[in-house]
């Protein structure tokens, strides 16, 4: 029930905007509802600011929230200064993979996470695959017991066919292709802690997002 956690999420995090579980549970709301193949942004925006906000409001001893699997155990708050690696993959009959990973780590007042998500379509009608791959880093710093800083980075390859969503498959254009570079962006937060409740953040950001598209059968 996508709508009803989307409805719920928003209503936590207007409750109370500083707790950064509701902002994950925001974030997961908003990540069931995006594109799988990633070709459709319409929800992407929302669903990496509100990862990012929860990334932000949770504590360093958490560590950092991973943007490809962040539906972690509770356990991992109870363990301190370990490696932390996970895996997940996907394969399908249709030609379907995809893999994701993360490795990650909590040492002292600094922690860090580093996610590759790669995926391959061979597409189920002509000229729908895909590869994309993203890579992202992340690292959290406590400076004082009052301020917060959080560095990300990603980096993106996306090469694709015409994977847009037709009412009728005779729509589809058999030589459109759309490649997209990001190299990289990077996102700067810092935190402060006035008193409980009261927090003030920062935000500094660099978009370098290179796309090209083409089509050979265009009419003019």
């Amino acid at each position: 029930m996508p709508e009803v956690a989307l409805r719920e999420a928003a209503r936590a995090v207007a409750y109370d905007y500083t707790n950064s579980s509701a902002h994950l549970f925001l974030a997961d709301s908003f990540d069931a509802l995006r594109d799988p193949t990633r070709f459709n942004l319409c929800y992407e925006t929302a669903w990496f600011n509100e990862l990012l906000l929860a990334n932000a409001l949770v504590l360093v001893d958490a560590g950092i929230l991973s943007p490809s699997l962040s539906r972690q155990k509770n356990s991992r708050l109870f363990a301190r200064g370990v490696l932390r690696f996970t895996s997940s993959g996907q394969v399908r009959s249709d030609g379907q993979y995809r893999q994701m990973a993360m490795q990650s780590g909590v040492f002292g007042r600094t922690a860090y996470a580093l996610d590759v998500d790669y995926q391959h379509n061979n597409g189920v009608r002509a000229n729908k695959d895909l590869d994309r791959l993203e890579l992202y880093t992340q690292l959290k710093q406590q400076l004082t017991d009052a301020d917060t800083v959080l560095l990300l980075l990603k980096f993106e390859d996306y090469d694709a066919g015409d994977n847009f969503q037709y009412q009728y498959p005779t729509n589809l254009r058999p030589s459109f292709r759309f490649t997209e570079h990001q190299h990289p962006i990077a996102y700067g937060l810092w935190r402060h802690d006035w008193s409980f409740g009261f927090q003030t953040l920062a935000a500094v950001s660099r978009l370098a997002n290179e796309q090209h598209f083409s089509d050979s059968q265009t009419s003019n």
